[in-house]
């Protein structure tokens, strides 16, 4: 194998540079790779199908959680998360965001404390959506992102007969 040292790579004006046919360009193998800010340089997915009931006023985890090591400390981790559920007679449904660094202390990144309510004693849908964005996890070790649900009254189902699903995306910075 032969080694190619080069400061610039360049071609003609409306010409491309290409890797032949067949060949791979490996930029994980060695050194160092700089890309454009806001290219996703990772995407993990989870999802899942238990139920969560709260009844509490305490924020209380659901089965919603999901784990990604970022490449680089300074990246923005990019948050989705949807799911189906109910509220029965609720008071103040809140959902929130944790983020639980690996051998390290667990921090709430998003809160919604009045994210719903259902008045009645009758079963309402609730749709169970956030997309938030964490720029300060500061860390290359394993993060673990938990979606928790609460009430101030009554009773709320997080994934009630349905699925969950969350997407963490690390984007470049």
């Amino acid at each position: 194998m032969s080694t190619l040292t080069l400061k610039e790579l360049s071609a003609p004006a409306g010409q491309v540079i290409k890797i032949a046919a067949g060949k791979t360009l490996d930029l994980k193998s060695q050194g160092i790779v700089t890309l454009p800010v806001g290219t996703v340089t990772q995407f993990v997915r989870a999802t899942g199908s238990t139920t969560t009931n709260c009844t509490s006023s305490t924020f209380v985890n659901t089965n919603a959680s999901v784990t990604i090591t970022p490449l680089s400390s300074s990246s923005h981790i990019y948050l989705s998360h949807t799911a189906g559920g109910l509220a029965n007679n609720t008071a103040d449904v809140g959902i929130r965001i944790t983020r639980a660094i690996s051998g390290g202390a667990t921090t709430t990144i998003y809160t919604s404390v009045r994210y719903g309510y259902a008045t009645g004693s009758f079963w309402q849908p609730m749709n169970w959506a956030i997309i938030d964005v964490d720029e300060a996890h500061n860390t290359t070790s394993a993060i673990t992102y938990t979606i928790q649900i609460n009430v101030g009254s009554g009773e709320a189902r997080h994934c009630d007969n349905a699925s969950w699903n969350f997407v963490v995306m690390e984007m470049q910075q």
